[in-house]
């Protein structure tokens, strides 16, 4: 018995050392977002972040038990990470003998220990049922603007998964995308995401025991666990209630219209069934940066953050410390961008064109295929914050007020859970998505620089506060509370579009 159990256990650690294999090759092939670091720690904290974020094949607890160090970027500074190449389950047998051990999923999928993976789940119900209705009704969620990223239609029913308030993280995962028919665009797992904003949640309502009493045991929601299916309702400019009401129930995002945030109906009473969740990277501090509270006036210091807080990092070791940043009126007095232009290539795409002529280098630098880490950005007096796909750039926007830089915010009409106190400026100067009014903000701000530090500090101080666990906990009381006081949802048959 010995003897057995010590070959499974070889085994089981041979597979270990394959996958972080996989994960460090899968790393190198990243240099968009990732860059190489003198620090191992830094470097596991890297793999073990892209792994909980692109896949969560492996425990994400386990995985994201260090917070800080990883020296990585993407949700840094774009809140965007690249779909990974989809690619056919392979053998564990075959684990090093091409080019597949380069995918995470890949070296996942290869271990047949596992038990077989349910075909039939709420998440599927949910999903048969949305499609079901735009059968009927005759919708098409595939429209033209955005057909070259996916069937719409199949990339929204996909995202929802089946949430119970009791039970936040007790979640039957469907099959993997790639095995679902029909199939959806992405090969990242909505479940495993959800499956992480259910472990926040559980760990929230520990922390108010207080509301589960007023609950009904049965009361749950559907959670759209993937970025993918704000961007089909975004560029199709579909309403997001519709969704909830063709459902019959309340629906969960990681981003939608800000009206959402604050919903009320004529009287002033909460009526919506469309709200907005903190993401499963934001609960876990990925990518998120922690700054010395005078950064605006004396400049400082940015660190990985840590539920520990500021103070426990200084002490923590220099692979959290991310880089310094002058004080605001030593900065260069550019307007700095950087992100995916694949995230969202339109205003991304328009900003990249500016930065390419010339005759803008006095005031722009906006440069395609140039990554640089988030310190960076705390080297100029003014960014430029262009949404993701979903409309909003997760920790990003918030590292970038963070730094104590002024944020040019390009509206999208689109917000995250924190965004219900932002206020054009007070904390952000509004751009408009064209960019038709980018260079005249700009010459605003250079000619008003006491406002513009001013703003840029209201900013930072509002960054801080709205996005502490409090502020997150509170905020997921008021979304409960409002599904358990709305019982309407589904029962109206309101127009899809918005």
């Amino acid at each position: 018995m010995a003897h057995t159990q010590d070959r499974t256990g070889a085994a089981l650690g041979m597979l270990e050392r394959a996958r972080v294999a996989a994960l460090l090759l899968t790393l190198g092939g990243a240099p968009a977002y990732t860059r190489p670091s003198d620090s191992p720690a830094a470097v596991l904290g890297t793999v073990q972040q892209l792994a909980a974020a692109q896949n969560g094949d492996i425990d994400a607890d386990s995985l994201l038990s260090k917070m800080g160090g990883p020296d990585w970027h993407a949700f840094a500074i774009d809140g965007f990470v690249e779909e990974p190449t989809r690619l056919q389950t392979i053998r564990c047998s075959d684990l090093g003998k091409g080019p597949q051990v380069n995918n995470i999923g890949a070296v996942a999928d290869c271990d047949n220990s596992r038990p077989a993976e349910p075909t039939h789940t709420p998440s599927d119900l949910l999903a048969e049922r949305l499609l079901s209705e735009c059968e009927r009704r005759k919708i098409d969620f595939a429209t033209y603007k955005d057909k070259r990223f996916g069937n719409g239609t199949v990339d929204l029913a996909r995202s929802l998964i089946s949430m119970k308030w009791h039970t936040p993280a007790d979640i039957e995962c469907p099959l993997d995308p790639k095995q679902q028919t029909p199939q959806p665009s992405y090969s990242t797992k909505p479940c495993r995401r959800a499956r992480m904003t259910g472990q926040y949640l559980e760990q929230a309502l520990l922390r108010m025991p207080e509301f589960l009493v007023n609950v009904p045991p049965d009361a749950g929601f559907a959670l759209s666990a993937h970025d993918r299916s704000v961007q089909v309702l975004l560029r199709g400019g579909f309403d997001f209630e519709s969704i909830a009401e063709m459902l019959g129930m309340h629906v969960a995002w990681y981003s939608a219209p800000k009206r959402f945030l604050q919903p009320s109906d004529a009287k002033g009473v909460p009526k919506a069934c469309t709200h907005i969740l903190p993401t499963p990277f934001e609960t876990k501090l990925v990518g998120e940066i922690l700054v010395d509270e005078d950064v605006v006036a004396s400049g400082g210091s940015a660190y990985w953050a840590s539920e520990a807080g500021i103070d426990a990092v200084k002490q923590m070791g220099p692979e959290y410390l991310v880089g310094t940043v002058p004080p605001f009126g030593e900065r260069s007095p550019l307007l700095f961008f950087r992100g995916s232009e694949n995230a969202n290539p339109g205003p991304r795409g328009a900003i990249y064109d500016l930065g390419g002529f010339h005759i803008n280098d006095n005031w722009l630098n906006a440069t395609r295929n140039h990554a640089v880490g988030i310190q960076e950005f705390g080297a100029y007096k003014y960014v430029v914050d262009i949404g993701s796909r979903s409309g909003t750039t997760a920790a990003a926007l918030s590292n970038k007020m963070r730094l104590g830089s002024l944020v040019f915010l390009v509206e999208s009409g689109f917000a995250d859970w924190w965004h219900g106190g932002l206020v054009a400026g007070e904390h952000y100067v509004a751009v408009k998505e064209d960019l038709s009014d980018l260079h005249k903000q700009y010459l605003w701000a250079e000619a008003h620089p006491e406002d513009a530090m001013r703003i840029a500090e209201a900013g930072r101080a509002y960054a801080t506060e709205a996005r502490s666990q409090a502020a997150m906990d509170a905020h997921v009381m008021k979304v409960a509370k409002r599904m358990i006081d709305n019982d309407s949802c589904g029962k109206g048959s309101g127009s899809t579009r918005s």
